[in-house]
């Protein structure tokens, strides 16, 4: 029998696409075990996408709806939340978004700009 432990992370590791073994762990009925986990996982990176919209506002109209989405989704996947809490999970969006050549190479200012809408909306929210 598998620990509760090892069932949440299986279940983590599915929801950023990654291997694991959640699938027979899932009763299927009307939707099959993948489906389900597509249900949890686009919930997922929409959920924490949003979070990063709101918390970069700026650096959307910047680049557009379609590169943030982007972006935002390759963040919730490689540097997924530590803890319930995610008022603070855009903190470190700049550093993701450095790991994109792509966009980095066409927006050079965009890592300054996105660490200065942090500090600018977080500053305030402090007060």
């Amino acid at each position: 029998m598998i620990s509760l432990h090892e069932l949440q992370s299986a279940f983590s590791q599915s929801l950023r696409s990654q291997d694991s073994n959640i699938e027979s762990y899932i009763v299927a009925d009307h939707f099959s075990a993948d489906d389900r986990i597509q249900i949890y996982r686009n919930n997922f990176v929409f959920s924490l996408s949003e979070v990063l919209e709101a918390c970069y506002p700026i650096t959307m109209q910047l680049v557009g709806e379609e590169c943030f989405q982007s972006m935002a989704k390759h963040h919730v996947i490689h540097h997924p939340p530590t803890t319930g809490n995610v008022s603070d999970y855009g903190q470190g969006f700049a550093e993701s978004v450095s790991e994109l050549d792509n966009i980095t190479n066409a927006v050079p200012y965009l890592i300054d700009v996105m660490r200065l809408e942090w500090l600018s909306t977080h500053s305030i929210n402090a007060l």
